[in-house]
């Protein structure tokens, strides 16, 4: 009996000094959540992992870099600073962002991440899923508008002849002020204005992406790939030139990036570099490209351009410039604007005349 019992001893004794290991290792719980589960191929989505601990402790979240992939298919973009916050409960929670993309359509399945806390690795509860959605693009109907509406059927019908008069010396007297105004002011009639449109950068480089995939002749022939690659590059040279004033039709591909970094987004400059370099292959190097890295590109520059896109360019305000007029056409203005008065008066005489002759015929009953 005496053996059972320090037996029993000897087990809660066991089980008191393993009492803290088994709940400091049930006090850690990893979580993993983004802000989206739903993207179109090249937009971006944070991934936070969090770590709630009972007190503070020495935790180690996986590194990455830009271009790392955190699975096959799913680019890393950036990562956040860690970060520390305590709870009103007393409890502490760390917590790391990760800003992550995909290039292909797919339904990605991150696993759960592993994260050290004290040198002893935890898992997260569970994993997430990545849902990314192709961008829908009409490359055969962009220029398709509706047709014009019929004819509206005035609701007036002007058939009395003494309004129809009336209205006609109105129109006289309009007239006439508006020629002698002018006429007997030298400051209208030395200048002209002219609008100049400007260039919307993401309508036109829609277009001119268009008119590249309609040139089937290029766009399909792999012997050409230097030919669809130059018009491709040449394209988005004027666009970052219309965009971003980038003088860049001379421009390197190097310098071109360069120039780029501080302007657009570490994605977008992926996307940029990877169209630029193949085109390099294919320009210099004779590189023949399969009809599919030729269709990817294509999606890629439309998820480049949606992503760069400006609204306040795309519906630009006209410019006015003013332009002097010679001393011909300001003497042959003046010289209309006087035939225009002395009509508007000899009208005005005429339907002044009419009147009366009418009052006439009207008191002489």
């Amino acid at each position: 009996m005496s053996n059972f019992l320090k037996t029993i001893k000897h087990l809660l004794v066991i089980l008191i000094l393993m009492f803290p290991f088994m709940t400091s290792k049930s006090q850690v719980v990893v979580t993993m959540e983004m802000d989206s589960v739903n993207i179109l191929i090249g937009q971006q989505v944070q991934l936070s992992t969090s770590v709630l601990t009972e007190k503070e402790q020495d935790v180690e979240f996986p590194n990455y870099q830009m271009g790392d992939s955190l699975i096959r298919g799913v680019e890393v973009v950036a990562q956040s600073p860690q970060q520390k916050r305590s709870q009103d409960d007393g409890k502490i929670v760390y917590e790391k962002k990760y800003t992550i993309t995909a290039f292909d359509s797919a339904v990605y399945h991150i696993p759960a991440m592993l994260v050290e806390v004290d040198g002893i690795s935890y898992k997260a509860t569970q994993g997430v899923e990545l849902r990314v959605n192709t961008v829908p693009v009409d490359t055969l109907n962009i220029d398709k508008f509706a047709g014009p509406n019929g004819a509206v059927t005035t609701a007036f019908v002007w058939d009395n002849t003494n309004l129809q008069v009336s209205l006609l010396s109105w129109f006289f007297v309009v007239l006439f002020f508006a020629l002698s105004v002018p006429l007997l002011t030298q400051k209208v009639l030395t200048k002209k204005k002219r609008v100049i449109e400007k260039v919307a950068p993401f309508k036109q480089a829609i277009k001119e992406v268009d008119e590249i995939v309609r040139n089937e002749a290029v766009y399909q022939n792999d012997k050409l790939s230097k030919s669809f690659y130059m018009d491709l590059t040449d394209m988005l040279r004027r666009y970052l030139y219309n965009r971003y004033g980038c003088r860049t039709a001379e421009m390197t591909t190097d310098e071109i990036l360069a120039e780029m970094n501080d302007k657009i987004d570490p994605s977008d400059l992926l996307i940029l570099k990877s169209v630029l370099d193949t085109a390099d292959l294919a320009k210099f190097a004779k590189h023949e490209t399969s009809f599919y890295e030729r269709e990817s590109h294509i999606k890629k520059v439309f998820v480049f351009l949606s992503n760069t896109k400006d609204e306040s360019l795309e519906n630009p305000k006209p410019t006015i410039e003013t332009i002097v007029l010679n001393d011909g056409i300001q003497r042959r203005y003046r010289i209309f604007l006087a035939l225009g008065l002395l009509l508007s008066i000899l009208g005005s005489v005429t339907v002044l005349y009419y009147v009366l002759s009418q009052l006439v015929q009207v008191y002489s009953y």
